[in-house]
């Protein structure tokens, strides 16, 4: 019974139910550890020859045993040195005995570890043994508790075959990924530089074509640790490691499409952009405005993560169209551009200063991309807004795609009007954006369709805050056509 109890993984449960914050879900884990420890050790169970591994289990949850010994054992002494300087007595006397908590990071190694240890064949199963053979203090004790525990040696594997590094790099992110759930998890995961270790290691995947599984998988675990970290990893990652920097820089001298052959890899990396810069906008809303950081307002990263984001979208894109696909921007690839695009937009938005930085981003791909997601008024929406909140880059060559431009945001605005209530920033911004390419631009002012289009947005610009003044600016090109 215990053996299929094992291999159903009810006993992996039992052991990653240590981390949690119930202490009588702790007492019931470690009494179902506790049981089935004794049934490996029972006669019985020596006498199933069949049940090979049993000598293995016995190890891991003999070390287990142990470990957690070993931290009752430090954690009485701590509470026993801190009498008589604690508040409200009581609560050490309740809390003496508790069973401790281990974070998932450990409880998540540990629970894989048994499942590992239970399947003889498993491509882990080699570092498995070794890990718990090698512990020796304590009789074997497990005394990683907050620690990460064959991380550091499986993630540097130092295995002479490429593909058996591989696999241990793997498994040690996918591990990482499923055990990183909190702020104390990401606490434990910072001291030891993880981080750090895997944005260095990122280029090395990036110039290699044969590990774009593991460039998939770095990337969710990037995007794992901003989620589940909280404003400890904000602060660690955004502020400290300058993680959006590090986002467009990765890619700003790279051909994209190299990088990121895959359509599934390109929403990947744009759902990051997307996380990390909504990461940065929580952090600097938790802050508030009592801040003397004056340069810390201001969104430093929002043209070059913005060009990083729409040249990953175009240049997928012109993959696909190489490739003889007749549609070249699946919905996936729009939805998620525009996400990071938004985020990117409101994060700016936040901010207390207006951007100086030059544009990065043409005034074709702008529209290029608009017309393309046309059929999708949501994100075209969306779109429409990032892109008028961005300086775009405007050359003699651009009138046609100006043209397009000025068009497009136009009729979205006198279409989005007749069906709800519209907030002001989608008559404004468009507005003002057409406002400068026409400046840019005087061909456009003797645009019928332009001309015709702008005088229909007259009493819309009327009904909200500024909008009279922003439409004044087109008086000089409309002259007769007022009535």
């Amino acid at each position: 019974v215990c053996r299929r109890v094992c291999d159903r993984g009810a006993i992996a449960l039992a052991i990653a139910s240590l981390s949690s914050r119930c202490p009588c879900i702790r007492k019931v884990a470690v009494a179902i550890c506790g049981l089935f420890l004794k049934a490996l050790q029972m006669q019985e169970s020596h006498g199933i020859k069949s049940w090979r591994e049993r000598p293995q289990l016995e190890m891991i949850m003999s070390s287990i045993q142990r470990g957690l010994a070993v931290r009752r054992a430090v954690q009485i002494q701590r509470y026993d040195a801190q009498e008589g300087i604690e508040f409200g007595g009581s609560t050490t006397a309740t809390h003496k005995y508790n069973i401790p908590m281990l974070p998932a990071v450990s409880a998540v190694f540990l629970a894989k570890a048994l499942l590992i240890l239970s399947k003889p064949r498993d491509e882990m199963y080699g570092q498995m043994n070794r890990y718990f053979l090698k512990l020796a203090d304590y009789h074997g004790a497990f005394q990683d508790c907050f620690g990460l525990p064959a991380f550091l040696s499986l993630y540097c594997s130092s295995s002479e075959e490429l593909s058996r590094c591989r696999v241990e790099r793997h498994w040690a992110l996918l591990s990482l990924k499923d055990g990183a759930v909190d702020e104390f998890c990401y606490k434990i995961i910072s001291q030891h530089h993880v981080p750090e270790l895997i944005m260095s290691s990122f280029d090395s995947l990036v110039d290699n074509p044969d590990t774009k599984s593991e460039l998939y998988l770095t990337i969710d675990v990037i995007e794992t640790l901003l989620q589940s970290g909280g404003t400890r990893a904000a602060n660690h990652l955004i502020k400290r490691q300058g993680l959006l920097s590090w986002l467009h820089g990765t890619v700003s001298w790279r051909n994209t499409s190299s990088v990121f052959p895959y359509e599934a890899l390109r929403c990947r990396f744009q759902k990051l952009v997307a996380t990390a810069v909504d990461s940065y906008r929580c952090m600097r809303h938790a802050r508030g405005d009592d801040t003397d950081d004056d340069d810390a307002l201001e969104f430093y990263e929002k043209v070059p993560l913005a060009n990083a984001v729409i040249r990953i979208c175009l240049d997928g894109a012109d993959t696909t169209e190489n490739s003889g696909s007749s549609n070249a921007f699946s919905p996936s690839l729009l939805e998620n551009t525009c996400d990071a695009l938004w985020a990117i937009h409101l994060a700016d938005k936040q901010s207390q200063f207006a951007s100086t930085s030059s544009g990065s981003t043409s005034i074709h791909d702008a529209s290029y991309l608009l017309e393309k997601s046309v059929c999708h008024m949501e994100i075209f929406g969306k779109l429409l807004a990032s892109m008028c909140d961005l300086p775009l880059v405007t050359n003699e060559t651009g009138v046609p795609s100006a043209k397009l431009f000025c068009e497009l945001a136009l009729g979205f605005v006198l279409e989005t009007t007749r069906e709800a209530e519209v907030q002001s920033c989608t008559i404004l911004l468009p507005l003002k954006k057409v406002s400068e390419l026409m400046k840019r631009y005087s061909c456009l002012g003797n645009d019928a369709k332009i001309l015709s289009q702008v005088m229909k947005c007259r009493h819309l610009a009327i009904a909200v805050v500024g909008g009279i003044e922003v439409w004044e600016g087109f008086l000089p090109y409309l002259g007769g056509n007022i009535r």
